[in-house]
């Protein structure tokens, strides 16, 4: 499935949008120093997740890092160049605890990291890929504990003597999904550099994880911020959750962890409709798809004020690229989807609230109440597709997406833009089943498919399937709509 917090989003603005919002930098996050005997604090992507993963528990934050690696490895290697990845990113090393009324970050010096070895070898094709989905599944469900140091676990498989399978672990709080790249591509290059027995060719990082907490947190007490929360206050004021979507039992009071995924593509004549519609509207492909999402949960009655939580990466100083760490923040964007409002008028409100969420992206992770998880339950992801790249010399590197047994929030969409617009919905069990979520995911396809064509069709009057209406898919829940 691909990762929902990576913040590609961005990429998704048109060019001159793009400069100019990311130009909105401050001074590099660096030379900000801690009092003595001051902890370091979290930052504030860190408190959502600390405090969203307090209400959710589970392993809903676990994020692994997959690929297939083909051709002759040298395990010996591989292990002293993770031990180089670890020491190199800091923030693998750092843990996260509740002290004294809030969070802090500790950073535990360098040691050696660990490479757990299975062979699979000897076991027939299809017992052989039983055995990995169980292996990796069972090694996401156990985690990475955010308080013990080092926040990476990696394991290695081997399939056939050239080709591998390897894992590595870490959890939302130590990383998001562009850190999976950063990751990566240095481990490629520090085991690169071993098997040649040279010097690795990665420049010292600017800048540090911690670097970034402590400059947040002194322009946050400067009051650098203030307006940017006050935008935030008043924009979400009044929201409420959504009113009545089809889930298949009833909303207990903490929906649990547990997860699942279902695949959806996007037909190419809607994909094609889209991206025409928003260039006449003058906004992204992404506003246009989120707007769709909008038109999607308002005809599946989840009311017509809608909060989609939308991630988009926080890197915006050049220091920052090369840093591993969580960076990506979850924009909570509002959304007013009236049933005579026409779709196009839609799409542009869409483009309006991403424009406006990223001009005040600073402040948007931190919760309104310390003590309370973000209020979105519904979320939508899109990043550009990404070529296939070689850091590993000598080796043909896949990277794999591992079903998802989790679920972060109550729907999730998570789409690669690409030839092809796939993706995958994540779904928390605790109140979806399956083939409802395969339903919703054909009511998707039904929406764009007709807005895209009709941009002038009132949104209330979308078809969620061809030849059905809106009664036909309530019915896909077997006791109704809850709350």
């Amino acid at each position: 499935m691909p990762e929902t917090d990576t913040g590609g989003a961005t990429r998704h603005l048109r060019g001159d949008v793009r400069d100019r919002l990311l130009a909105r930098q401050p001074t590099p996050p660096g030379g900000v120093p801690s009092a003595p005997g001051e902890p370091v604090p979290v930052t504030r992507a860190q408190l959502a997740v600390a405090l969203h993963e307090r209400v959710k528990g589970g392993h809903a934050y676990q994020l692994p890092i997959t690929i297939r690696l083909h051709g002759p490895l040298a395990a010996d290697l591989l292990e002293e160049a993770i031990t180089a990845l670890v020491q190199r990113h800091a923030v693998l090393r750092t843990t996260v605890r509740y002290s004294g009324g809030g969070f802090v970050q500790d950073t535990a010096p360098a040691a050696p990291v660990g490479l757990a070895r299975t062979t699979l070898t000897a076991l027939p094709p299809k017992e052989r890929s039983d055995a990995l989905h169980e292996l990796l599944a069972g090694e996401v469900t156990r985690g990475v504990d955010p308080a013990r140091s080092p926040l990476l676990r990696a394991h290695l498989i081997a399939l056939q003597p050239e080709e591998h399978v390897l894992l590595l672990l870490t959890h939302h709080l130590a990383a998001d999904g562009a850190s999976s790249d950063i990751l990566l591509r240095d481990l490629g290059e520090l085991y690169s550099a071993a098997r040649a027995e040279r010097s690795p060719m990665l420049p010292e990082l600017p800048v540090s994880y911690q670097d970034f907490a402590l400059w947040q947190r002194a322009r946050t007490r400067s009051g650098a911020w203030d307006a940017q929360r006050s935008y935030w206050r008043e924009r979400l004021r009044g929201a409420v959750p959504p009113a009545g979507l089809p889930y298949d039992r009833p909303r207990p009071p903490q929906v649990g962890p547990r997860g699942g995924t279902v695949p959806w593509h996007m037909p190419p004549g809607p994909a094609a409709g889209l991206r025409l519609l928003a260039r006449e509207r003058g906004t992204t492909f992404f506003a246009a798809v989120l707007a769709g999402y909008a038109a999607l949960l308002h005809r599946l009655e989840a009311g017509d004020d809608l909060v989609v939580g939308v991630p988009f990466d926080g890197r915006r100083h050049p220091d920052l690229q090369p840093v591993a760490g969580l960076f990506a923040t979850l924009l909570p964007l509002r959304l007013r989807a009236e049933p005579s409002m026409p779709f196009s008028a839609l799409v542009d409100q869409a483009g309006d609230a991403v424009l406006g969420g990223l001009a005040h992206l600073d402040a948007s992770a931190e919760p309104p109440d310390r003590d309370a998880a973000p209020p979105v339950r519904i979320t939508l992801a899109m990043n550009p597709a990404t070529p296939e790249s070689e850091p590993f010399e000598h080796l043909r590197v896949e990277r794999m997406h591992l079903p998802g047994a989790s679920a972060k929030f109550d729907l999730g969409l998570a789409l690669v833009d690409g030839p092809r617009i796939v993706g995958a919905f994540e779904y928390a069990s605790d109140l979806w089943d399956r083939e409802t979520v395969q339903g919703i995911g054909s009511a998707l396809s039904a929406v764009l498919s007709s807005a895209s064509g009709r941009p002038d069709t009132p949104v209330g009057s979308l078809p969620l399937v061809d030849g059905a209406d809106r009664e036909q898919v309530l019915r896909w829940s077997r006791a109704g709509a809850y709350e």
